[in-house]
């Protein structure tokens, strides 16, 4: 189920590249948690700490080379690890088709 299905809308979308070259696209308005890489570095990278930077997500158009930004990698045999990645590149560019799905929850 979509709340927004515009196929055939033109939309400008930012490609962000990590310095392990990951890339993620997504609109300006996307929000997206990213900061200062010393204080997303601090500390033990754990569930409390991701969840606050969740709740500090910004919209993507505001991210800047050498901010950083998590990452997850598929480890053998012991499931996935959030990583912090420093941000290396940003680019623009148009492309066809503007998707927002909606999420249900049922608890």
């Amino acid at each position: 189920m979509f709340y927004h299905r515009k196929p055939d809308e033109n939309t400008l979308f930012f490609q962000i590249e990590t310095e392990s070259g990951k890339q993620l696209s997504l609109t300006p308005l996307h929000l997206l948690p990213f900061g200062n890489c010393s204080e997303m570095e601090y500390g033990e990278l754990d569930s409390d700490k991701i969840e606050r930077w969740l709740q500090k997500s910004r919209f993507a158009h505001k991210a800047r080379v050498d901010d950083c930004v998590f990452t997850v990698t598929q480890q053998r045999n012991k499931g996935v690890k959030v990583n912090v990645e420093r941000i290396r590149k940003i680019g623009r560019r148009y492309s066809r088709g503007i998707y927002r799905q909606l999420s249900i929850i049922n608890i």
